[in-house]
């Protein structure tokens, strides 16, 4: 048996939590149409006004790549996101990886204060040290 949340103005539509015994996501979906009016319908205005819906499975985000895989007996969260935000959670919920990046371009910017070459744009001088700090 599976425990979806529905979050935000989607839940407030069509119910926020329900129970439901089914074997993957798309059989989950074809439920809550069955028992609601204009599920279906919703979805594709939501996308068609730039919001997508990021579903949660346990601690883990799930993929559109995902879908047809099996469900366990985890809580499903569903909820609504802009558009392009979802590739955040889905490739990198902790956003540990931009943290390591940003050290590395730190512990360069200053192993780079020994070679330092210099960029002139206008009257301005930007040295590679300062410029990967920055971006760090």
């Amino acid at each position: 048996m599976n425990k979806v949340r529905l979050v935000g103005d989607i839940g407030d539509r069509f119910g926020h939590e329900w129970a439901m015994n089914v074997s993957n996501y798309s059989e989950l979906l074809q439920l809550i149409e069955c028992q609601t009016t204009g599920f279906y319908n919703y979805l594709l205005e939501a996308e068609e006004n730039g919001i997508r819906f990021l579903i949660q499975r346990a601690d883990e985000y799930i993929s559109a790549r995902e879908l047809g895989l099996s469900l366990n007996n985890e809580d499903i969260i569903i909820t609504a996101i802009p558009m392009g935000a979802e590739e955040t959670f889905q490739e990198n919920p902790s956003g540990w990886d931009k943290v390591i990046i940003g050290t590395i371009l730190i512990v360069l910017a200053i192993l780079a204060g020994r070679y330092d070459w210099a960029i002139e744009i206008g009257k301005y001088t930007i040295t590679t040290g300062q410029l990967m700090f920055a971006m760090a």
